[in-house]
């Protein structure tokens, strides 16, 4: 089993908290404050913050200072909108099933895409690109 890179580790627990709080605040005004359906809410605070996301973890997390973006954005799309899947699963399932509120429901969904999104990053996303390894 290769060694964790603590500093990418941080990083991307770095990245991913300053998203979520994006995500948040985007469910807060779309939810609480203008009143909009929960899962509408919820899949634009989404799609609002995996645009910081990718470039964050681009950036900041893997080390990318070239490759091909184009590829990098396509294949993260795929990451994202597989990981939309389970977080509207797990939203629906939490407020609608469980009884749990919006922002429970949310925090589910962030939990269960954490390591998925971390190694489809890692190793499939920015896998060529990376300065480090």
């Amino acid at each position: 089993m290769p060694p964790i890179n603590l500093r990418r580790t941080l990083s991307y627990l770095a990245v991913g908290g300053t998203t979520a709080a994006l995500y948040y605040g985007l469910i807060a005004l779309l939810y609480d404050v203008l009143g909009i359906a929960y899962l509408i809410a919820v899949s634009v605070a989404y799609a609002g913050a995996i645009a910081f996301h990718f470039l964050a973890n681009r950036k900041v997390t893997f080390g990318v200072r070239g490759g091909d973006a184009r590829s990098q954005v396509i294949r993260y799309a795929v990451l994202a909108a597989t990981n939309y899947v389970v977080t509207i699963l797990v939203v629906a399932v939490s407020v609608d099933v469980a009884g749990l509120g919006v922002y429970a429901g949310s925090t589910l969904a962030i939990l269960a895409n954490l390591a998925t999104g971390y190694l489809g990053m890692k190793h499939w996303v920015f896998a060529a690109s990376r300065t480090d390894s």
